[in-house]
């Protein structure tokens, strides 16, 4: 069985793992005790929202296209679906064109482009927001 995530911070993977209740969960990846992927989900807690759940995925690119995201978003559209959530939302970098193909083959759709709303130590990207009705 795989388990799968990524985080660089392990002292902040530890910290979010502790304090995981009933409205966030996190999935781990791992191959030969090396994490290769991680997911994390977070159910809103308006009373308003909290239909919605809020997804994350990474995956080593080394460990893509083997079926690692397509386990960890499954087990995660499963946890939503026992929260009563009747919608999955994440963004995504815009450049990022495996990933975006990736959540449309998993039937998530475009909601909306973020203008530079994601910024690492070289550049500033644009990012959408997609969406996905569960059933």
């Amino acid at each position: 069985m795989l388990d799968v995530l990524l985080y660089r911070d392990a002292k902040r993977l530890a910290a979010y793992i502790e304090t995981q209740n009933d409205w966030q969960q996190i999935y781990l990846a791992k191959q030969a005790e090396r994490l290769i992927g991680n997911l994390w989900i977070m159910r809103e807690r308006t009373s308003s929202g909290q239909h919605t759940a809020h997804l994350g995925l990474a995956v080593l690119h080394m460990h893509c296209r083997q079926g690692v995201g397509t386990r960890l978003l499954s087990q995660a559209e499963k946890w939503a679906k026992s929260q009563n959530c009747r919608k999955l939302s994440l963004n995504v970098v815009a450049d990022n064109l495996p990933a975006v193909l990736f959540f449309l083959k998993h039937n998530y759709r475009f909601e909306a482009l973020k203008k530079e709303s994601y910024c690492d130590a070289n550049a500033v990207y644009d990012e959408y927001v997609m969406s996905k009705f569960l059933t």
